[in-house]
Formats: C-alpha cells, sequence, structure tokens
C-alpha cells in the first residue's frame, strides 16, 4: 500500500473510532444516544428549577436531516415567547434521533 493511502485508510479508521464511541453523534446538553433509535427528556442540566410547574407551557425546536441541513431555533427565548412566558419556572429538552438520519432537539418550558 502506497503512503498516501496508508494515511487516508489511518484517517478513515479513527474517524470510524471515534464515531462508535458515542461522541460524534450527541446533542451537547443529551445524554449518549442509542445506536439506532433515541427518545429521551431530561431537564436542563443548569437549570435550578423552581418545584413547580408553571401555568403555561411553550416549546422552540430545531431539525436536522442527514447531518446536512439543520434548521430552528431550540432556544429558551423562543419557547417562553411562544407562549408569553414572562417568568420561567422549569426548563427541560427532548431529543429524537433516528440512525443519525433525522434528529429532532426541542426545548420545553413552564411560566407565567
Amino acid at each position: 500500500m502506497t503512503r498516501p493511502l496508508r494515511l487516508v485508510a489511518a484517517l478513515l479508521l479513527c474517524a470510524g473510532l471515534l464515531g462508535v464511541s458515542g461522541c460524534v453523534f450527541s446533542s451537547p446538553l443529551s445524554p449518549q444516544p442509542g445506536l439506532l433509535v433515541s427518545v429521551t427528556s431530561y431537564p436542563h442540566p443548569q437549570c435550578v428549577s423552581s418545584p413547580e410547574l408553571g401555568k403555561r407551557t411553550g416549546s422552540s425546536s430545531a431539525v436536522n436531516i442527514l447531518g446536512l441541513i439543520a434548521v430552528g431555533d431550540a432556544s429558551v427565548e423562543e419557547a417562553a415567547r411562544s407562549a408569553g412566558i414572562a417568568r420561567i419556572a422549569t426548563i427541560d429538552h427532548s431529543y429524537l434521533n433516528v440512525f443519525w438520519l433525522f434528529s429532532v432537539f426541542k426545548t420545553i418550558v413552564t411560566g407565567d
């Protein structure tokens, strides 16, 4: 094998190993995804929320298709704005991932 082919093979091997390590395809806030399908929900890790839910619930989301197209606004501000929430009580997230071909990251807030 020639030197350029060895380099390409080594890079592909490293990329493959990184891919199966669970670090490549996960959302920065989510638990590690399943190998084929993930459906998870979890609280925002940096939010100390009140023990009571707010009267209103708002959500925002972002969609990723094939890792090539990503659209949407999954921010806390957009979720609060969608329900007219001025004081946020809780922040939660949900994540849907199917074969890394399609994923949806959603932010859910409650408040008044």
